[in-house]
């Protein structure tokens, strides 16, 4: 019933349109697939947006010593000390020649360079000239999982925000979503590193996992960043890119273009807009007779909505938003004639569609 149905073209055509209304059911299927597909272009979208301001400048954050942080060390006049290179032990220590064990554990690079100042003037030079760089950063880390391409463990470095932490796992996959949850240790978390605008904080009351979390739009945070206003992420934040959660609705029948179509995950859609996405309905449109069927969790037939749509366009009747899967079937003066037979086999394309919806 639903092949034969969805397979005979629609007699009411639009004179002045060059678009098909006589869509098959594989047909709609294969739009299905293309609006999941037009779906996927907002993380791609992200993903782009990203790259484009990598390369913007952007404000170093102190970074401080610990335990497997590489360092290179260089001290003017004092031979073997030309870009030494030295590993931070277990407790933060480095063996220099001359000093000993330096304490370095916490200390940014210019507190390093101000401890290994003092220590060489008392020694060995009257006006030491000391320089620090890092060469590797192992110390401090941040995992990122959910809707990436490469998810896991990463380092810190000086400048680490949350667009190189995406930047870092591959970008976003097809399916993410634009909202993204940042979870932080509450010891460790800084309150000015976030704008209030763009992060809701949770606080649970065990400090010892990372409890805190941030709800934060990605999209919004992009538009800040190219005023450099980046959030800066801090050692053991965990990343989640949430999963877009796809919503459909259906138009069949006498519109201009029959088949499924997407809701926004954060906005409602209502039969008027509806018709609209669905280039609105043929002149031979019986629009007072609209009918939405709607999934009934208790029986085996869809719930049925009539609806005059004409009403509805006007203002004169209420809106109706619709629910996921919702079906909108718009009857038009070749319709009429299979009433009940229609009807009768909305179950099975209810049922047909609900399964086009879950994949």
């Amino acid at each position: 019933m639903l092949v034969a149905l969805l397979s005979c073209p629609l007699i009411a055509q639009n004179s002045g349109s060059t678009e098909r209304t006589d869509l098959t059911a594989e047909e709609i299927l294969l739009k299905q697939v293309q609006t999941k597909s037009e779906q996927s272009s907002l993380p791609q979208m992200l993903n782009e947006q990203m790259q484009a301001l990598a390369g913007m400048p952007r404000t170093a954050m102190d970074y401080h010593l610990g335990a497997g942080d590489v360092i290179e060390l260089t001290v003017a006049g004092i031979p073997g000390l030309d870009r030494k290179v030295f590993s931070l032990d277990g407790q933060g220590r480095i063996s220099v020649p001359y000093l000993g064990e330096v304490d370095l554990l916490g200390l940014t690079t210019r507190d390093s360079e101000t401890r290994l100042i003092k220590l060489f003037s008392v020694s060995l030079l009257e006006d030491p000239q000391v320089s620090i760089t890092i060469k590797e950063h192992k110390s401090q880390n941040y995992y990122v999982w959910g809707a990436v391409k490469k998810p896991g463990k990463y380092s810190i470095s000086e400048s680490t925000d949350i667009l190189d932490a995406l930047s870092n796992a591959g970008g976003l996959t097809e399916k993410a979503d634009s909202k993204i949850r940042l979870y932080r240790y509450p010891q460790r978390q800084a309150s000015e590193s976030i704008a209030p605008d763009m992060a809701t904080n949770t606080e649970a009351s065990d400090s010892s996992i990372p409890s805190n979390s941030m709800d934060i739009n990605l999209s919004e945070l992009l538009d800040k960043a190219r005023s450099n206003n980046r959030m800066a992420i801090l050692s053991g934040d965990v990343i989640e890119v949430q999963e877009r959660k796809e919503r459909n609705y259906y138009v069949l029948g006498d519109v201009l273009k029959p088949g499924p179509f997407s809701m926004h995950p954060n906005e409602s859609m209502v039969l008027s807009q509806a018709l609209g996405s669905a280039g609105g309905m043929l002149k031979t449109a019986s629009g007072s007779k609209v009918v939405i069927l709607r999934h009934n969790e208790g029986g085996a037939l869809p719930n049925q909505i009539k609806v005059d749509a004409y009403k509805v366009l006007k203002g004169t009747s209420q809106d109706i938003e619709l629910l996921h899967n919702d079906i909108v079937l718009v009857p038009g003066s070749a319709s009429k004639t299979l009433g009940k037979a229609f009807l009768s086999g909305v179950g099975g394309l209810l049922g047909t569609l609900l399964i086009i919806g879950a994949n």
